[in-house]
């Protein structure tokens, strides 16, 4: 699971970028070797056109902070496709990165 702040919203192209602020776990089939290599950065998050992603991906603002289950397939690139759980962090709810500096 996922925890960051989207920082762009494509309205056309269900597509947004998340800074990550959390790497909370991985997929049981991840190849990772450090998951949480990921924390700091700007992430290009994909795949909320199906129908269960779609309609929340309509209510997501820049700044809102999100969790979401995602897959990072190729490692070459800076993009993760959603594939599970989508849910909008509430304001002041922890995602574990309180007293942690900024990358």
């Amino acid at each position: 699971m996922v925890v960051g702040t989207i920082t762009e919203k494509s309205e056309q192209g269900y597509e947004l970028t998340l800074k990550i602020n959390s790497i909370e776990s991985s997929q049981k089939t991840s190849r990772a070797s450090d998951p949480k290599a990921s924390v700091g950065r700007l992430m290009s998050m994909r795949g909320f056109f199906n129908d269960s992603f779609g309609e929340k991906f309509g209510d997501l603002k820049i700044g809102d902070r999100i969790r979401l289950g995602a897959v990072h397939t190729d490692p070459t690139v800076d993009s993760f496709t959603v594939v599970e759980e989508l849910e909008k962090v509430p304001t002041g709810k922890s995602d574990g990165t309180e007293g942690k500096s900024e990358r």
